[in-house]
């Protein structure tokens, strides 16, 4: 199984914090912006899903702590 694997199986489940927190653990790992920003918005449409608004900075990379942090919060 891939990230994506793992990823969608959350969503099936209807876990959607679990899912943005998998989304952004995936990002932290990706070495392109492009990458990182993709599983970013996928924590963001994820966190949408509970009714929270994620916030992921304004520079060219998602600010994953600060994402985290939102979310975790949110608990």
């Amino acid at each position: 199984m891939n990230n994506n694997d793992y990823f969608q199986i959350e969503v099936n489940k209807g876990d959607h914090r679990a899912a943005a927190l998998l989304a952004l653990e995936f990002a932290a790992g990706k070495a392109s912006c492009s990458g990182c920003w993709s599983w970013a918005n996928a924590a963001i449409e994820q966190a949408a899903e509970i009714g929270i608004e994620l916030d992921p900075g304004n520079l060219s990379w998602p600010d994953l702590n600060s994402m985290t942090n939102q979310l975790k919060r949110s608990e």
